[in-house]
């Protein structure tokens, strides 16, 4: 009798706990937030309201409170640089931008299954656009993961380096993410390079689409990352769709950025806004946004005809003075003419990557003026070449102006 009711005893005691143990394993919050943190610990995309649950539970790693190796998901804003531009995240629920990847469909692929390792492509802006002071009508798109808003560049650069950089990579660009990737060829890799503009001026989006490519030869697993321009306030936004790939612990390793530069850059490699470079001091990570906040675009730099010189036969130059502060980037400029009072007939455009420097003078010359005229001349140009702008009698005006899209504003004559 004694030894059947101690046995009952402890059934029931078994029974209590189990039923106690139950109560705790199907806690429906608990369930969430542990497959949450799962999530997080694998860099995988969250949704606006599960960043928000993420925070509040503190499932993001902790703070370093350093400024370099600092991995943890705390730091949401930066800048601004010497120019005005800053960032900040969708790590941000509160101000940052929305993770919303744009994708392919309807996009245009840039030379499909025909790229391979280190190619660039330059596309058109199909509004205007304003970057660090000038108004570039075209962008360079490359394999590697960086664009290039210059008229032209002699490499697209695998090696990525710190910003600013005025001295080995590119400059006057902006990088999502700048490593050695490839896209595919003929023979080799994987992935595609597309752009796309969505929406109705004045809010139209052009995004440059990195989709899928590799890191490695061998690599099975893709990255897929994009930057968007913004007709309505000149934003920069760069989103990851998957940032992590094949292997781990490795040296050709390129998950969440840690061997890439992500940032903005000046013309000259002087200024630039660095987010991370090498993964130090934050990373990127599936499902992230950065928005780069642009400052308001300068008005037309007050520059002018210092000296409109019509000497005898041929000794023809124009001369024109900034009287700025700054260098003003003659990409956005033009010489109107017109002769004998008729209406402007030429649009003449200065060099590629042309710049007048803060109280200097920049000169056209005809190419068969004086010598001394011409050894001082910024420019060169022969009879009728471009137009007849440097061959001029005194009936025939020229005019100075600034065109931005469809906009031309005359600033001297």
């Amino acid at each position: 009798m004694y030894r059947k009711s101690l046995t009952i005893i402890v059934l029931f005691a078994l029974v209590i706990v189990n039923a106690i143990s139950a109560e705790q394993i199907v806690s429906e919050d608990d369930t969430k937030i542990g497959i949450l943190k799962s999530k997080v610990n694998r860099g995988e995309a969250l949704t606006p309201a599960e960043e928000q649950i993420a925070k509040e539970n503190n499932l993001f790693p902790a703070s370093t409170n350093s400024t370099t190796g600092n991995s943890s998901r705390d730091v949401t804003t930066g800048g601004p640089d010497d120019f005005g531009y800053t960032w900040i995240n969708s790590d941000n629920y509160l101000n940052g931008p929305t993770y919303s990847w744009i994708d392919t469909a309807g996009a245009t692929p840039i030379f499909d299954g025909l790229l391979g390792d280190d190619y660039r492509h330059r596309v058109d802006i199909p509004f205007p656009f304003y970057y660090y002071g000038s108004w570039p009508d075209s962008v360079w798109i490359t394999t590697n993961g960086w664009a290039g808003f210059s008229e032209s560049y002699t490499s697209s650069y695998w090696t990525n380096y710190a910003i600013p950089d005025d001295g080995y990579g590119p400059d006057h660009m902006a990088c999502p993410l700048w490593d050695d990737w490839k896209a595919a060829s003929a023979t080799a890799y994987h992935g595609t390079l597309y752009h796309k503009t969505t929406g109705n001026a004045p809010n139209r989006q052009f995004t440059l689409i990195w989709w899928e490519v590799v890191r490695n030869y061998s690599d099975t697993d893709y990255y897929s990352f994009e930057m968007v321009l913004n007709e309505s306030n000149n934003n920069i936004t760069f989103q990851y769709y998957d940032v992590i790939g094949d292997a781990e612990d490795c040296w050709s390793c390129a998950n969440n950025g840690v061997g890439g530069t992500v940032g903005l850059e000046n013309h000259d490699g002087t200024s630039g806004l660095l987010y991370e470079y090498n993964g130090e001091p934050q990373l990127v990570y599936d499902g992230m946004s950065i928005e780069f906040i642009a400052p308001e675009p300068l008005e037309p730099a007050p520059i002018f005809f210092s000296e409109y010189a019509e000497g005898s036969s041929n000794n023809k130059y124009l001369e024109i003075y900034n009287p700025t502060d700054g260098d003003v980037f003659l990409d956005d400029y033009v010489i109107l003419g017109n002769y004998n009072g008729n209406p402007w007939s030429e649009a003449f455009t200065f060099a590629p990557g042309a710049i007048l420097g803060s109280g200097d003078v920049y000169v056209l010359a005809n190419a068969s003026a004086d010598s001394a005229i011409v050894a001082l001349a910024d420019e060169v140009h022969d009879y009728g070449d471009p137009w007849y702008t440097l061959s001029f009698n005194g009936d025939d005006v020229r005019a100075l102006a600034q065109m931005i899209g469809g906009a031309t504003t005359i600033l001297d004559i």
